[in-house]
């Protein structure tokens, strides 16, 4: 007898816990003129765990809320510039401080991205546009503890060589008519946990998807006629450029009914788990930009760069800025203030004592918000 009601008493406070775990809907789900804020904190602290399965809490209120802001601006696609390209997208989501767009289709229960258009995502200057095919899930609903992901996508993009700076063809092992960077991305995941996240300014009840990415990034080169894999020549010729090849990327994202962002996104190192970064949503600050307010432009050319560049600005209102270079780990390498005037800003820099790779440089207003961001390659006789 006593037996049977131990097992009663466990079996209620399991119902206890199903029911009391939220079901995300459609109301996590952009729309046009939705503003997503968030920070990166890249060196989180210790304490940031993300705990085991099933019913949780987590404290992120020790993140580093000091940082700048980012913003991500979701609009009607027909307000895109490449919204031609892209007649079947309901939304458009401008990148790259302007330079590119993301296009997204929206049905009742998935938002998926389907094409790119603008500046070339290593963001040498060259314009291209790829479709997704198929698509890559952005939102779905409804999600609940125990759903799973298991999804698919593939981007590719060409590029003539007569296109590249010289200062790059001239270091390639090979020499190719074109080149065609080719994407593919597969996502499994399960939402395994939930409960509540405090964070530096929010507290909201998620739910957690244990997500792993195996992606694949290859260059195939054109010569004479046949296509061949050059993913290996490529990164032989540029040994300081992300992101070709094989990678594994585990994150765990975390969702809530009540909030646009994802509430946070936790990336760990796939093989010991270590913590690595932590993405998450943060409050809006004085000076954020309006969505019917011009998008800021920043460039850099050359780009890539030997030794001296031009930073051009514009299109951002009239104030007090930081220029920042950062490495792929995040730190500040280089910044300059500067006051920036109405219209176009040009600046001539040396950036000589910098060493051969890739960074980031970063446009960022007085209340500490990152306004535009751009990649910019150094490379070295």
């Amino acid at each position: 007898m006593m037996k049977r009601q131990l097992l009663s008493l466990l079996f209620a406070f399991s119902l206890l816990q199903l029911v009391g775990q939220p079901t995300i809907t459609t109301a996590y789900f952009v729309e046009d003129g939705d503003i997503l804020i968030t920070r990166t904190d890249a060196m989180p602290p210790t304490s940031i765990a993300v705990q085991g399965t099933g019913q949780q809490s987590w404290d992120y209120t020790m993140l580093n809320n000091d940082g700048p802001l980012f913003q991500d601006t979701f609009l009607d696609a027909s307000q895109g510039n490449f919204a031609a390209l892209f007649p079947d997208a309901e939304l458009v989501n401008p990148v790259a401080g302007g330079l590119a767009e993301l296009y997204y289709n929206v049905t009742a229960d998935r938002q998926e991205l389907i094409g790119y258009a603008g500046v070339d995502p290593l963001q040498i200057g060259i314009p291209v546009h790829a479709t997704y095919d198929p698509p890559t899930l952005f939102r779905k609903a409804p999600l609940a503890l125990f759903d799973q992901i298991n999804d698919f996508s593939s981007v590719s993009f060409a590029i003539q060589t007569d296109q590249l700076p010289d200062s790059i063809v001239q270091d390639l092992t090979i020499k190719p008519d074109s080149l065609k960077f080719v994407i593919e991305n597969t996502r499994l995941g399960v939402a395994d946990a939930w409960g509540e996240m405090t964070l530096p300014d929010f507290t909201l009840t998620v739910l957690r998807l244990n997500v792993t990415d195996y992606r694949n990034t290859a260059v195939w080169a054109k010569v004479s006629g046949f296509w061949i894999d050059a993913t290996s020549s490529i990164q032989a010729s540029f040994p300081n450029l992300q992101g070709l090849g094989k990678d594994t990327i585990q994150h765990y994202d975390f969702y809530s009914n009540d909030a646009k962002e994802t509430v946070a996104s936790v990336v760990v190192d796939h093989t010991t788990g270590e913590v690595q970064t932590v993405t998450f949503k943060a409050s809006p600050m004085s000076g954020f930009w309006d969505v019917e307010a011009p998008r800021p432009v920043l460039t850099a050319y050359p780009n890539p760069v030997e030794n001296e560049v031009m930073l051009k600005v514009d299109q951002v209102p009239p104030g007090n800025y930081t220029l920042k270079i950062h490495d792929i780990l995040g730190n500040t390498i280089w910044k300059k203030h500067y006051y920036i005037h109405k219209g176009d800003n040009v600046y001539w820099e040396d950036l000589s004592r910098l060493t051969k790779g890739t960074y980031l440089l970063s446009l960022v207003n007085e209340a500490g918000m990152t306004v535009s961001t751009i990649r910019l390659i150094i490379i070295r006789p």
